[in-house]
């Protein structure tokens, strides 16, 4: 190698079955930009351990400012919580337990004071609720009871407008995605809406709605 004028020359022989010689040259510049920046994510750091594998995982923003983890084994009837305040992560403490059989499947969101839940048992979807200040506090789970038992994968949208929840019939003539809305915090919740049908678009399944607002 060697260095003229501000920049820097490189010349080399490959010993191996190519044998072919290379040269480079590159501007010296700011030493700084000669090396790859530090990493955008930095982790992961283990927050918890358990026996099972979590599943289901979901992270929830509120207006406070803190992140809330919560999520099951797909084995047990429970839903575990941590909160993260932007130091520290609170110890996993298991909140809510399904009615009926283990976790299959919860959605989570948040909006104003209030923490919301969705889930799926083998009875069908229930609903709890939280406060932010008190998230290790939820309601006894509710049954939902306008929504099939056949209903999977929910996902839940909370705003100024209450709470939307889409979930999907996967198989035969109902199959297609819905849309109930409640305007009383998950106290009741309208007569489900088809907003896809599978069946009239020749879907053979219909599966993982998701809800997102612009």
């Amino acid at each position: 190698g060697r260095i003229a004028e501000g920049r820097l020359y490189l010349v080399g022989c490959d010993r191996g079955v190519g044998k072919d010689s290379w040269a480079f040259s590159r501007a010296l510049g700011d030493m700084a930009g000669w090396f790859p920046p530090p990493p955008i994510w930095q982790g992961p750091d283990r927050v918890t351990s358990s026996e099972t594998p979590p599943r289901s995982l979901q992270l929830v923003a509120d207006d406070a400012g803190n992140t809330h983890a919560l999520w099951s084994d797909g084995e047990s009837a429970e839903i575990t919580h941590m909160r993260w305040d932007g130091h520290n992560w609170s110890s996993a403490f298991p909140v809510i337990t399904a009615l009926q059989g283990s976790v299959e499947q919860f959605t989570a969101a948040s909006y104003a004071d209030r923490l919301y839940l969705i889930g799926r048992d083998r009875q069908g979807m229930f609903f709890s609720d939280a406060s932010i200040d008190r998230p290790t506090e939820w309601s006894a789970p509710m049954p939902i009871a306008s929504i099939p038992t056949s209903a999977i994968a929910p996902d839940l949208l909370a705003d100024n407008n209450g709470l939307l929840l889409t979930y999907a019939i996967a198989l035969n003539e109902n199959r297609g995605v819905y849309l109930t809305r409640s305007v009383n915090q998950g106290g009741t919740w309208s007569e489900p809406r088809l907003a896809f049908d599978g069946t009239a678009a020749g879907w053979d399944m219909v599966d993982a709605p998701q809800l997102a607002k612009t």
